[in-house]
């Protein structure tokens, strides 16, 4: 059975090979769907064992340096990818479906570039693109059909995936004077609605400009970007500038080209494209309220306007007084009640959670109840106040402010967490510092040297006496020390012994 794409890869093609390849592995496409071909004509350095490579993956084949890459093709399309591009995902699956369905010739996809221009057309999922196809097909992500049905350029159906992203590539650097002038942005206007993010925003453009407002929504660590539906208008405004307003809603359920946003953190960019390709930049950040959207939370923080969901590193930006919290005794033990007042809700379901009471962690859920979030969990713990703190998601653990004080008679109560005092600091004593070592002197020349003195090897006594002395059995020593300590049989002794005399 013959494969519906064919992927050609040039080995010899600069750097960031392996994170290509990589990312073709990951692809959602099932490998009996397409080939990949590797031109291995001059292997970059980072990858040298091709066989190995190929033989573990039945659709991956070598093509020599001796051979032609159109020969061995065989699927019905083909797509050409370089080093230092990274496929998403689902690319490969959107680009052929599109393709498949409307019988187009070509179909064009998006790059992203973090940081790069953002070209409008690109934007949309369309079989009839706006102005020349002709510049579409010079993009670097086109998928071709390999034996198109005419070759009239003209006449060439082609088609974009853009709502879907289809590669993302590292930005070059780009002179400081060859980047488009950054928008004119006002603060946003942004309110939670529903499981939606809603967005006004204002700015302004030069005069005798058409601005078109588009509003991306990206994530931080793969790069992956969604375009943000935006409804927009344009007025006069001073004499060298056009006022233009935008409004749109996120929805969390929907963003994803239709699928929920993963989890990650997600930066809202605008860019204002007149007569082509703009520069988008961050959002002003805004203070948004914590979210409980279906079974996942949502926190807004900076720098720029991004939304942690899940949360994986943001922690919550404040939390509810001890009145907000309740304890009750039941079968199962204490059951801890905390309302997350403030928070906004979107949905019935719950997330799982962790708390730290002090340093016993214990498994916790956030809950949606009557239209509020709820933090749940059963603590237990001897006589104490110990402080509590929350983690949610993947975000680290956070404190709350909040203690919990364990009586010894069994009752539990929450109050504020008491102020740790500041660490002490012991003052810095200065070490003596030690006097210079001074040198021997050298004995003069011709001067005699001094003659050590001996250290006298002590004599034991010797005698009559002294062996009845060392005889005596140990159990007398005590009655013996007190005898030796006598002026009188001291010195008889050491008469007797011979010890007075050395």
């Amino acid at each position: 059975m013959s494969p519906e794409l064919t992927v050609v890869v040039d080995t010899a093609e600069g750097d960031g090979l392996p994170e290509l390849l990589r990312s073709v592995d990951e692809s959602t496409l099932h490998p009996d769907r397409f080939e990949l071909l590797l031109l291995t004509s001059a292997a970059a350095p980072e990858v040298t064992d091709w066989p190995r490579f190929a033989g573990r993956r039945p659709n991956v084949h070598l093509v020599a340096e001796d051979q032609s890459w159109s020969e061995q093709a065989r699927g019905t399309f083909v797509l050409h990818l370089r080093a230092g591009q990274r496929l998403f995902p689902e690319a490969l699956e959107r680009l052929l479906e599109t393709a498949d369905v409307a019988a187009l010739d070509a179909v064009v996809g998006r790059e992203v570039v973090p940081g790069g221009p953002v070209d409008p057309r690109l934007l949309v999922d369309t079989t009839e693109p706006a102005g020349d196809a002709e510049e579409l097909l010079a993009g670097p992500v086109v998928l071709r059909r390999r034996e198109p049905g005419t070759q009239d350029g003209t006449s060439v159906r082609v088609g974009v995936v853009g709502v879907y992203p289809a590669t993302l590539r590292t930005a070059d650097e780009a002179p400081a004077d060859a980047l488009p002038s950054a928008p004119a942005v006002d603060d946003p206007e942004i309110a939670w609605e529903g499981a939606s993010v809603r967005l006004r925003l204002a700015g302004r453009s030069p005069a005798g400009t058409e601005p078109r407002p588009v509003l991306l929504v990206r994530e931080l660590t793969s790069g992956l970007a969604f375009p943000v539906p935006l409804t927009t208008s344009a007025r006069p405004g001073a004499e060298d500038e056009v006022a233009w307003t935008a409004e749109g809603a996120l929805d969390l359920r929907t963003a994803a080209a239709g699928a929920p946003l993963p989890s990650g953190e997600w930066q809202l960019e605008v860019a204002v494209p007149a007569s082509g390709p703009a520069q988008p930049l961050p959002l002003p950040e805004v203070a948004l309220p914590v979210a409980l959207v279906d079974d996942r939370v949502v926190v807004t923080a900076g720098p720029g306007l991004v939304l942690d969901i899940g949360p994986t590193a943001r922690g919550c930006p404040a939390f509810p007084a001890p009145g907000a919290a309740t304890v009750t005794e039941s079968a199962a033990g204490c059951r801890l009640e905390l309302r997350l007042t403030g928070w906004h809700v979107a949905g019935d379901q719950g997330v799982p959670a962790r708390i730290a009471v002090d340093r016993l962690r214990l498994p916790a859920r956030v809950v949606a109840r009557d239209g509020e979030a709820v933090l749940t969990a059963f603590i237990s713990g001897l006589a104490g106040t110990y402080p509590l703190s929350l983690q949610l998601g993947r975000a680290p653990l956070q404190p709350t402010g909040l203690a919990v004080v364990m009586a010894g008679d069994g009752g539990v109560t929450v109050t504020t967490a008491p102020e740790r005092p500041a660490p002490v600091v012991k003052p810095v004593v200065p070490k003596p510092v030690a006097a210079p070592r001074t040198a021997a002197k050298k004995p003069a020349t011709g001067a005699a040297p001094k003659k050590k003195k001996k250290k006298k090897v002590p004599v034991p006594a010797s005698g009559p006496v002294a062996r009845v002395r060392r005889a005596v059995p140990r159990s007398w020593e005590p009655q013996v020390e007190r005898l030796a300590q006598v002026p009188a049989l001291r010195t008889a002794y050491r008469r007797l012994t011979g010890l007075a005399r050395r």
